[in-house]
Formats: structure tokens, sequence, C-alpha cells
């Protein structure tokens, strides 16, 4: 009987998470291990998505158990509460249901949830942590009043997705490894030729949060059209802060400029006709959406900290202060006004993109579970 490995996913749309999990799980050999991947509820693409990666989905039916910094009040507080005392029902139901596979390992493709640490726990395997988030920074995200979390670090082996988050987690674990992320690329993909007379096009993709920014790259924008500049900013995803910007862009009549997509599941068609991707999140602990850009060879202007910092460093984006939105102005200003030296530096962000995040990962996770099972 081959051996299995359970995924914990807390999502069910094609989140960042989501799809750093089926890009490797594209070139894993199944000669070795099978995957079941637990989700917390159904969703048919995500399960037609699964089947053509032949791993079995199942639909876990559990609730986020973290709470959220910035949205604390009583209600909140009951609700998170309630999910936290649902857990160890959710355990035992799944523990009974995988009862009858071979399951060796637990692999969390999140650090936000606590859900593969209590499995790992109950079936008496090893846990492996994929740590791709700055949950409080980024996120404003902490762990629901769970007096095990100490012990949880100690029974888990962390993989690190970058090296900020490395350096972030790793005095929690004292452990582990960093492998980057592979981000299956369209081979095929050609960028258009820029055009001068046309408006520049400029895509911000993401979570619709506070802290993903998407505020200063409405009032960026708000400035280059009142400094003579054609622009138009596409914002794509869903999210908490949804009608905060529609009321922004109704009451300042920028909807001329501004459009609003909501969630695109094809990012790559829109990406042929972007010139400048914004990304102004406060703490991105990668950023596939910025490994995104720079493959599509979208000029990444992007805030000063995070993993974006490390990203476009030397020569491969351009960066502002992070909150600036009249510094983020001026630096689109910029680049469209010394557009031809901005190819050079779109050139060497695709090459770097290519270099370090297209290869196969599963050989180094594989040799991670591995090592954690013969210890």
């Amino acid at each position: 009987m081959k051996k299995k490995v359970v995924i914990i996913s807390t999502e069910v749309n094609m989140t960042g998470a989501n799809q750093s999990l089926f890009d490797w799980l594209i070139e894993a050999d199944r000669e070795i291990y099978n995957f079941i991947i637990v989700f917390p509820k159904y969703n048919e693409n995500i399960w037609n998505k699964c089947k053509e990666l032949n791993c079995e989905p199942i639909n876990g039916m559990y609730f986020h158990e973290y709470r959220r910094l910035d949205r604390e009040n009583m209600k909140n507080l009951i609700t998170w509460g309630s999910n936290h005392l649902w857990m160890p029902i959710v355990v035992k139901r799944l523990k009974r249901k995988l009862a009858k596979e071979n399951v060796v390992l637990i692999h969390s493709n999140t650090y936000a949830s606590l859900l593969g640490a209590y499995l790992a726990n109950e079936l008496n395997v090893p846990h492996i942590w994929h740590i791709r988030e700055f949950m409080e920074e980024d996120y404003q995200l902490s762990h629901f009043r769970n007096n095990k979390i100490n012990y949880f670090h100690n029974q888990a082996y962390p993989i690190y997705i970058s090296k900020i988050i490395k350096e972030k987690y790793w005095k929690r674990f004292e452990r582990g490894k960093l492998v980057y992320d592979q981000v299956v690329f369209d081979k095929y993909y050609h960028h258009k030729n820029k055009k001068k007379s046309e408006p520049y096009k400029i895509l911000m993709a993401g979570t619709l949060a506070e802290n993903k920014g998407q505020m200063d790259a409405i009032k960026a924008t708000e400035l280059l059209v009142k400094e003579g500049y054609k622009v138009e900013l596409f914002i794509c995803g869903d999210g908490p802060d949804k009608q905060k910007i529609l009321n922004y862009i109704s009451t300042h009549d920028l909807s001329e400029y501004i459009y609003m997509l909501g969630f695109v599941d094809d990012l790559e068609k829109l990406r042929s006709e972007i010139d400048i991707a914004y990304v102004c999140s406060k703490m991105e602990a990668l950023g596939r959406v910025t490994v995104e850009n720079m493959y599509y060879e979208n000029l990444t202007i992007g805030a000063d900290c995070g993993c974006t910092k490390e990203l476009i460093s030397n020569g491969r984006g351009v960066s502002y202060p992070f909150g600036d939105f009249s510094a983020l102005a001026s630096a689109t200003m910029q680049a469209i006004d010394n557009w031809d030296n901005m190819i050079e530096i779109m050139h060497n962000a695709r090459e770097y993109a290519i270099a370090n995040f297209s290869e196969p990962i599963y050989k180094q996770i594989y040799k991670i579970y591995n090592e954690v099972l013969s210890k």
C-alpha cells in the first residue's frame, strides 16, 4: 500500500496558497506518495482540479479557528471561540475517516490553521508546517487562545517559503528548510509591445484588505490622472474592503479610470495587456503575484518591505516607501517618463523569475518527508 500524505488547506478557491500547492503537485511523482487534501468545504472547481492531479479531496467541514486582531468585538470573539471549540469534533471525524488509509504524514499548507497539528497528534504521525504568511503583520491574524501552540511547534517540522519568513519564524521552531514556491508559468506567453499612445494599464491583484494597500493604489492613480497621465487601474480580487473601495471610486468619480474585476481565475490573459503591476502590501511573505508580475513582464512597482523588497531589488523592479501613495504616484510617473529604460528592468525580472521559481520543487519536499519519517 502506498504511503499517503494528508494536506490541510484553509481555502476553497484558487488563492496563492492553493495555486502554489497545486503547482508542485503537478510534477510530484506518485510512485512513493499519494495525496489526500482536506478543505473547509466543498467547491466544484477545486474538486475537479484535485482529480486532474490524481489527489483525493475531502470536505473537512471546518471553520477558521484564528482570530482577527483588527476586528475584536464580543460578537466575533464568540464566533471564533465557537470555531475553536468545534475543532476537536472535526479532528475526531477526520480521524475516523482516515483510519483505513495508510497515512504517514500531515502537511499543513498554511501556518494559519492548527487543524493539521491536532490531526497529526491524534494519528501519531509527523507534521509538516508550510509557513507561507506573516500572520500578525500582513493578515492581522493570531491563533485563538491555544495553550498548545508551543507543543505543536516542538512537534512539527517547518518549511519556509522565503528568507524573510525563515528569519521571522525560526525562533519558534529552531529548525526547518527554506524551499521557494514553484510557479507554473505559461511557456507560450507573449507580452504585447507597448504603444505610447495607449493608456498605461496597471494591475493590482490580491485580497481586498487594508494591509494589501489597494487604497494607496487608487489614490496614486487619482494623482496620476490629475497630473495628466493616461492610466487605467485594474483591481482583481475580493475581500473585506470591497465596499470601502467601491465607495471611494464612486465619490471621487474614478470609475472611468479604475475597474473592479472581482476574483479572476485566469490572470495570464489579462497580464498580456498590462504594463505595470502594483504590489502595495505591508508585509508579503513571498508574493506569488510579484513573481508572476516579473515573469509576465509587468513592471513591478512595489512597497519596500517584506519579500517584495527582496524580489524586486537589483534592477528587477521599482520600489517606494510603504503607505506613501504620493511616492507611489511619483515612482509611476518616473517609470512612464523613462519607459525605454524600464524594458531592461522587466527583462531582468523575467529572467530572475524563470531561474528561481520555475523548477519543480517536489524532490525537495519529498526529501524533507523522508528525513522526517526516518526519525
